[in-house]
């Protein structure tokens, strides 16, 4: 999959992941995002494509030109993003002179659901350093940190690439990942009861746990949806709706809720990659060794 050719100008996102099992057992799973969504290993296309709606879905996202794992573009003047951590990187001297080497993991929303990749998130949808500022993840006090180096694909040197491994404190069950440039976990929890989720509006709805909740304005990612809100003890109120190009959608009670970046300080800083992918499963003792390349075109 290194040969694959795009568009001059283009950026291309790509993760990989080897499993080690607690008993020894090497499982390398190769290509598991990329940023061309109808881009697949030949051993997975050859499994999906033996159902005619598979391959027609395949087509479909050709035709689209959808994307998989891709770069966090800023969204608003009040909102940074990939962009910006990368233009900083270039500068070498300003605000975002931050490498977003550290390697984020999610669960999903409910766990082991896969949320599709998009350009108007700002967090994952549900990271295991939480809910509540408790660790799901026994013995992991903040997200990995990778090793940055350049490697070449098409060109010298052309190819960002980050690798760290997590080792399973407990059973994961890990469907996303993201590279950032804090190493601390965000404010994440669950939502407890509320009126206001279930439709596209505004109002209150209260989180189980408080701990470590900003109160301030800040914006918050549950699902696919980014919204702005305030907080007062377990209970969020909600002043906008769809934000960063994001859409209002509806959300039950449950859901996984995490604070996000609003201009680049705070809420673990910026998300600047994110992918998705097919459930990995680690048992306790499990490592996972993720690859994560932003190819510069």
């Amino acid at each position: 999959m290194t040969d694959i050719k795009v568009p001059q100008g283009q950026k291309i996102v790509s993760f990989s992941a080897v499993v080690t099992r607690a008993n020894g057992r090497v499982e390398n799973l190769g290509l598991i995002d990329h940023s061309h969504a109808y881009l697949l290993p030949v051993k997975l296309l050859k499994a999906i494509t033996k159902v005619p709606a598979n391959l027609e879905r395949l087509f479909e996202l050709r035709r689209m030109g959808a994307y998989g794992a891709t770069i966090i573009p800023t969204g608003s003047a009040s909102i940074d993003g990939g962009k910006a951590v990368f233009a900083g990187l270039v500068e070498a001297a300003g605000g975002n002179y931050i490498s977003p080497k550290y390697i984020a993991f999610g669960q999903g929303n409910p766990t082991g659901t896969r949320i599709t990749a998009l350009v108007t998130d700002l967090a994952l949808s549900g990271e295991i350093g939480a809910p509540g500022g408790v660790n799901l993840n026994t013995g992991q006090s903040a997200r990995i940190t990778g090793t940055p180096t350049q490697v070449t694909t098409t060109n010298s040197n052309d190819t960002m690439q980050v690798v760290g491994t997590i080792t399973a404190g407990t059973a994961l069950a890990i469907v996303e990942a993201s590279l950032n440039t804090t190493s601390a976990f965000p404010y994440t929890s669950t939502v407890a009861t509320q009126g206001v989720l279930s439709g596209t509006g505004t109002g209150t709805f209260t989180v189980t746990s408080s701990t470590n909740l900003p109160t301030a304005s800040t914006n918050y990612q549950i699902d696919s949806e980014v919204f702005t809100g305030t907080s007062s003890g377990t209970t969020i109120t909600i002043t906008a709706r769809g934000v960063n190009g994001s859409s209002a959608v509806s959300h039950a009670n449950g859901s996984n809720i995490q604070a996000c970046s609003v201009t680049g300080t705070g809420a673990a800083g910026l998300m600047a990659a994110k992918g998705d992918f097919a459930v990995i499963n680690l048992a306790t003792n499990d490592t996972l060794q993720l690859t994560a390349k932003i190819q510069f075109t």
